[in-house]
């Protein structure tokens, strides 16, 4: 239990952001599961396109990060907040326009995706950094993901279905006039300018970084978070191979949303950073276990145990870890002008993991298939809970209690 009393109620700022993440949570559940499955569906090797697709996702997610660290310390701040909703709708909408032919343009719709989401989650970390007590930021974080994933529960079925039935245009659109509310909440975010005299400077960061441990602890763990961040993309050709259809996706991923956003609801409420450890634990030896029956005996219960514990465990695991990312930044480790640099920074490292695990799912899709794809499955669960230890452990250097 938490030592200090904290007001468990959001502030009108919060729910603001916690409104955007819902809606930007549902656009990511199109573009990144559901985009997956289309290319599945729609490619000669659906291992190769989605490889492919995600890894232009994540080169374009780092090096967005890396242009936009002078924007980040000399303009403002909901302005880039703002593009990330305009490249997004537009995103959509050449989704919908190319239909059939969407598998082949991975290239760019991967690009693309990685912009949106770059811009997405650079733009709001600096502003949950800037606005948000750390005492508070578990109760946020918690709040947030549960927020996210119970908006989460009717929209799969939906977007299961019509995929199915083939209406992948309708959804589409539909989306993007999601993308037009959103430009309408924009408005009531007050602007955030930021007035660093210094100019971007990720390199002298970097070096300098180097000289703390708890830093090079960072980068050590989002190298390896990046590295198991395929563990999602797996999960989703397992069930998608095992059932045929985007109808039982979009059902067992509304079933995992209900568990993941009442676990996450409790972690904001009811957890301190010295609980992360036996979370971590938890979580792990939950998922261990599931993948160990799934090597054994693949089929659908295992499959749906294995993608259900990967669910849970995973959003459990990044709550631990996005409290102890932003409450890093607001210690005497990271000063204010290097904020950006700092986000940066993580992305590329993350960035050299992430491809890591690319290029072994394009080895697996090349030579393997699925029949060692559960092995792939060992090595990133591996790195994805020696990552989530290490950040656990990292809770000593923030300041919340």
């Amino acid at each position: 239990m938490r030592e200090n009393k904290i007001q468990y109620r959001l502030n009108k700022f919060e729910r603001i952001i916690v409104c955007f993440s819902v809606f930007h949570g549902i656009s990511q559940l199109f573009l990144g599961t559901f985009v997956v499955s289309f290319l599945i569906h729609n490619s000669i090797n659906e291992i190769v396109s989605v490889s492919l697709y995600n890894l232009f996702f994540y080169f374009a997610i780092m090096l967005s990060f890396v242009l936009m660290i002078g924007r980040c310390k000399h303009g403002n701040i909901k302005v880039i907040f703002g593009t990330h909703i305009i490249i997004q709708m537009f995103l959509i909408a050449l989704i919908a326009m190319l239909g059939a032919h969407a598998a082949n343009w991975v290239m760019v719709l991967g690009m693309l995706y990685g912009v949106q989401k770059a811009l997405y989650n650079m733009s709001q970390q600096q502003m949950v950094i800037d606005k948000i007590d750390a005492k508070r930021m578990i109760f946020y974080c918690g709040t947030d993901a549960a927020a996210t994933n119970i908006a989460k529960i009717l929209v799969p079925i939906i977007l299961g279905t019509l995929i199915t039935m083939g209406s992948l245009q309708n959804i589409a659109w539909l989306m993007v006039f999601m993308g037009i509310i959103e430009l309408g909440m924009l408005f009531m975010i007050p602007p955030i300018q930021n007035h660093c005299e210094n100019r971007a400077e990720l390199c002298k960061f970097m070096r300098q970084s180097l000289k703390a441990p708890c830093l090079r602890d960072l980068y050590h763990a989002e190298f390896l978070r990046g590295l198991a961040y395929e563990l999602e993309t797996v999960g989703v050709l397992y069930i998608v191979y095992v059932f045929h259809t985007d109808m039982n996706l979009g059902i067992w991923t509304t079933v995992f949303a209900i568990l993941t956003a009442m676990a996450t609801w409790c972690f904001g409420r009811f957890c301190s950073k010295r609980d992360f450890g036996w979370v971590v634990g938890l979580c792990s030896a939950l998922l261990i276990a599931r993948i160990i029956w799934l090597i054994f005996e693949a089929n659908r219960f295992s499959v749906l145990a294995y993608s259900g514990t990967l669910a849970l465990s995973v959003a459990m695991m990044d709550q631990a870890c996005s409290v102890i990312v932003l409450n890093l930044a607001k210690t005497k480790l990271i000063a204010q002008k290097y904020r950006a640099e700092y986000l940066a920074a993580r992305q590329v490292i993350a960035f050299i993991g992430r491809w890591g695990g690319i290029i072994a799912l394009l080895y697996v899709g090349v030579f393997g298939g699925y029949k060692i794809l559960p092995y792939l499955i060992i090595l990133l669960a591996i790195a994805r809970i020696s990552s989530a230890f290490i950040f656990a452990k990292m809770g000593k250097y923030t300041n919340e209690k």
